[in-house]
């Protein structure tokens, strides 16, 4: 019989953790990894069913739990989610039957993601709208990086399947206020550079002073951020900030080859 178990890691997200919880009984097994947490995220863990409670250091990337972890999950498919998503009854359905007829070369399967901002739906914006992401993955299909892009890509003989639109969404709420999401931002600055060095992006003048308005503008208007009304022109000043900052972090690789 096919296996499937979930990975939540979470770090004072207990208020969030109950919902998400909840979405994964549909699950065999729920590993819970309790990143040093200092609010009531273990006793919301034992709340629920089928669930296991670790207690793991908060890693500087969440990839580079995944990579330590994964490859010891007994599985047919391992489900990744944030204590800040939820997976929609519709999906649960479509993932235990992607499960049972899942070609054996699959590696990784995505699914449609909506995301939301103050608990609204976004239509626009870089988020917004129908975007997709790696939610399962076949311990031994799978290839994990600790870095921020590209971090999980399949092995050689294994592929990448797409669960559509109609199967359900992972529905994230991704952020209640412009603080919040300006803190989680600065943390993923700090690798910014090496990431984007690697991905060949090299630093020149010109190119980081034109980087805020492209950003702006492809998250304002060619991404329908304007849809989203006030938050989509905020949070396409975010962007823009952020695509301006990371770009700026690749200053200190210049030269280096």
């Amino acid at each position: 019989m096919k296996k499937l178990v979930a990975i939540v890691a979470s770090h004072n997200e207990a208020a969030m953790l109950d919902d998400c919880l909840r979405s994964l009984e549909f699950c065999n097994e729920i590993l819970v990894y309790n990143l040093r947490s200092d609010d009531n995220t273990t006793e919301i863990a034992h709340k629920h069913k089928n669930v296991t409670l670790q207690l793991h250091d908060r890693p500087e990337l969440i990839e580079m739990l995944h990579r330590e972890i994964v490859p010891k999950v007994h599985a047919s498919f391992v489900l990744i989610l944030d204590p800040d998503e939820r997976i929609d009854p519709k999906l649960a359905q479509s993932i235990k039957q992607f499960i049972k007829e899942a070609p054996k070369d699959v590696g990784i399967a995505y699914a449609p993601t909506q995301y939301y901002f103050k608990h609204r739906p976004l239509v626009g914006t870089v988020w917004g709208g129908h975007n997709k992401r790696r939610l399962l993955l076949k311990p031994k299909g799978v290839e994990i990086r600790a870095k921020m892009s590209q971090a999980y890509t399949p092995k050689e003989g294994y592929k990448v399947a797409h669960l559509n639109r109609q199967a359900g969404a992972i529905h994230h709420y991704w952020s209640d206020s412009y603080v919040q999401l300006i803190k989680k931002h600065m943390r993923y600055l700090e690798h910014e550079g090496a990431t984007r060095h690697r991905a060949g992006q090299r630093y020149s003048l010109v190119t980081l002073l034109l980087t805020a308005p492209r950003a702006f503008w492809h998250c304002y208007v060619s991404k329908n951020g304007y849809k989203d009304g006030i938050n989509g022109l905020g949070l396409s000043l975010v962007y823009a900030w952020y695509e301006t900052c990371a770009f700026g972090k690749l200053k200190q690789y210049n030269g280096r080859e």
